[in-house]
């Protein structure tokens, strides 16, 4: 999101779709993200190109006003950051559980674990719940569904039904928590991961990839510039081990997920 540079931002958008296609996504369903991320791309170059008018490359003009191949390149990048930061969200919400993060922090901040697995778990959960409970009404004949008037009825009722009902819910899991004793000091934990040298050895890997892109980022050994030309720098030594760091950085997630994938299919085979 904060790395203002088109080439590493594309190559964060492919290694996402990489590692949706190696966390288990069908082909087809990586393909249709792939088509949707460069009709967004488009769909943001064309609209930045109305907007903006800077940059030497005119591609054409219309009434006196210009349309430039920098500003088309610049909306082009705003697509593939927002494309790029959806699928590694999308990746995250499918790799990641609550309970990792209530085991993350669940020791160290209770109370903040808490907030963020509800959060993410609420929205979901309120929007299955209201299509089961206006499912469940329409097949007891409550009503047919043909005018608006009435579904909007409906729905508005439904929802403030489902609204109630995940009060109620809330307050029996704090009731619950309470009772098991959670955030209380000495409580432990059921799950327990045990903290390995492979574990080590990609965390290192790791920091070291993130520290060295963010430093080459920071110090500008690779830049982008859009206005008024486009142009691609990057000092031979430093900048090229920028790139390549980045890459790796981004590299991990689908590499581990694969390596997890080998490892199951041949406990598979041997078993």
């Amino acid at each position: 999101m904060f790395v203002d540079n088109m080439a590493l931002r594309g190559i964060s958008l492919a290694l996402a779709l990489i590692a949706l296609a190696a966390n288990g996504h069908p082909f087809g369903k990586v393909v249709k993200l792939f088509l949707g991320s460069l009709i967004s791309c488009v769909a943001f170059a064309i609209l930045n190109c109305l907007i903006s008018h800077n940059g030497a490359t005119v591609l054409f003009s219309i009434n006196r006003t210009r349309f430039t191949l920098e500003a088309a390149v610049f909306g082009l990048s705003i697509g593939l950051m927002l494309a790029g930061t959806a699928f590694w969200c999308l990746f995250i919400t499918d790799e990641s559980s609550s309970d990792d993060l209530v085991y993350l922090t669940g020791r160290t901040m209770p109370k903040f674990s808490v907030l963020i697995t509800v959060t993410l778990r609420y929205i979901p959960e309120i929007i299955r719940t209201f299509r089961e409970t206006l499912s469940a009404q329409k097949m007891l004949g409550v009503y047919d569904g043909r005018k608006f008037y009435t579904r909007a009825a409906v729905a508005s009722k439904t929802f403030m039904t489902v609204v109630e009902r995940s009060l109620e819910d809330a307050l029996e899991t704090s009731i619950a928590m309470q009772a098991k004793g959670f955030g209380t000091r000495g409580r432990t934990f059921a799950r327990r991961q045990k903290w390995t040298v492979r574990d080590t050895v990609v965390c290192a890997v790791m920091a070291v990839a993130g520290i060295f892109s963010v430093a080459g980022t920071a110090l500008e050994w690779v830049t982008f510039e859009y206005y008024p030309n486009v142009i691609l720098y990057y000092e031979r030594i430093l900048g090229v081990l920028t790139i390549v760091m980045y890459c790796v950085l981004f590299a991990i997630p689908a590499a581990v997920t694969i390596e997890g994938r080998l490892r199951w299919k041949s406990c598979l085979s041997i078993t």
